[in-house]
């Protein structure tokens, strides 16, 4: 059996997908987003460089301590006293020293680190 037609059978159009501007849309969603991490990406680098560049002149500092350490003791006996000072910068450098003293000399060391 057929189906018996129905009068607006001939006026229905076929519907048109409208996501023209979605493609847009989209795109410029994608490049916010690779342009946040991106900027996340810079930011944590930036300050990974500047954690190693102040580990680097704290294992300085340590070093030319432990060597003038040596250098002080001739021999067994000797007695020194160690000293060691930071200073907050508040935006300045941050000064580090080290002091070293014994009966015969004194060794003091001094650095700054960036903020």
């Amino acid at each position: 059996m057929r189906r018996a037609a129905t009068p607006f059978a001939s006026r229905r159009r076929p519907r048109r997908r409208t996501n023209r501007g979605f493609a847009v849309a989209d795109a410029l969603v994608a490049a916010a987003l690779a342009g946040l991490a991106l900027a996340g990406l810079v930011a944590s680098t930036t300050l990974a460089a500047r954690q190693l560049r102040d580990v680097r002149r704290a294992s300085l500092v340590a070093s030319l301590a432990v060597d003038a350490l040596e250098r002080l003791r001739p021999g067994d006996g000797l007695v020194f006293e160690r000293a060691w000072e930071a200073t907050d910068g508040r935006g300045r450098p941050t000064r580090l020293r080290a002091a070293v003293t014994s009966s015969a000399r004194r060794e003091t060391l001094a650095t700054a680190v960036a903020p």
